[in-house]
């Protein structure tokens, strides 16, 4: 019997739910939250799965889905995976080699993702735009295989995507997911669980392989409510505030200064500056895949763009986020 149980919540995409699954068979501690899908085609994975607990409902957020599976898992472990990651064939055994090593006090450790191994250009391309600071700014780390030192563990550098919790410090602590956060809630929960003395831990090459965004609306939507919900985990936690990203919404208002032909001294110079930047981290995140470039390029402008956006329309909700929160 494994020390450790694995959560994935779900929601039509099958095929790859398959896929990770296919990696997790010779366990016997493994929750799929079916999160309001209930199409057949889940009967084959079911069948195909005998040795997964298979749990459904509707809820509101994958946080509320996840606490849901909470419940049924007793192991002292539990690791939380995106239903479309792959796990490198070691992942599993240097995870346990890392929780037999770790302090009392580390109750939860992850490392960065990378794009899946046969990658389409367009996701190659996302992949080196989310490990340039042009893009992400100090959570770039999420998505880096950097150095080999191991250093603490924050909500800059740990993501939900596949993240080791002990069960019990979450438990005993009364720590959840919440409710309210369709993106970033593992930002509050390390947040939570650093308030309640735990301790968390980065390894740069403790990685998944992620399925990138193949389509420029869908990354839209997901980067569009990352800039939203991380202004309403700010009016739930103030600590996990940081000025860095009010730039991206600085920038936004600066262009449409410049395309309503309002004038003032000096006014090119943040364009020049963010172009020559731009250029500049593109150039350097695409050494070895010169191909890349432009799209990398594109990437980083539209990501600034479209996230500041977010910022600003959470900015504009942050009243209602104080009054129902």
């Amino acid at each position: 019997m494994e020390d450790f149980s694995v959560i994935i919540v779900t929601y039509k995409r099958i095929q790859l739910l398959s896929q990770i699954l296919s990696q997790l068979k010779h366990l016997n501690s493994v929750y799929v939250v079916i999160n309001g899908d209930f199409s057949p085609t889940y009967h084959q994975v079911k069948k195909d799965n005998p040795n997964v607990t298979f749990l459904e409902g509707t809820f509101n957020t994958p946080g509320e889905a996840r606490n849901f599976a909470l419940r049924s898992v007793h192991t002292p472990w539990t690791l939380f995976l995106d239903d479309d990651v792959i796990l490198p064939d070691n992942y599993l055994q240097y995870s346990k080699e890392i929780i037999k090593s770790l302090p009392e006090e580390i109750v939860c450790f992850g490392g960065p993702d990378q794009p899946i191994k046969n990658a389409s250009i367009f996701q190659k391309s996302l992949g080196l735009t989310l490990s340039s600071p042009m893009a992400t700014a100090h959570t770039r780390l999420r998505h880096t295989k950097g150095k080999k030192t191991i250093i603490n563990g924050k909500e800059n550098n740990l993501i939900l995507c596949h993240l080791w919790i002990k069960t019990h410090f979450i438990k005993e602590h009364n720590i959840e997911f919440s409710p309210h956060l369709f993106r970033n809630e593992e930002n509050l929960l390390i947040s939570q669980i650093t308030h309640h003395g735990g301790r968390a831990q980065y390894y740069p090459d403790l990685n998944v392989y992620h399925h990138r965004k193949t389509r420029i609306d869908h990354l839209t939507r997901a980067v569009f409510s990352s800039g939203k919900n991380r202004v309403k985990s700010f009016v739930m936690d103030k600590k996990l505030f940081h000025p860095l990203f009010l730039i991206p919404a600085l920038w936004v208002l600066y262009l449409c200064f410049l395309l309503s032909g309002f004038a003032f001294e000096g006014r090119l110079i943040p364009l020049q500056a963010y172009l020559t930047l731009s250029v500049f981290m593109s150039i350097k995140v695409s050494q070895g895949n010169p191909i890349a470039f432009p799209l990398v390029l594109f990437y980083q402008f539209w990501m600034n763009i479209v996230y500041g956006l977010g910022i600003l329309w959470g900015l504009f909700l942050s009243p209602l986020y104080r009054l129902r929160l």
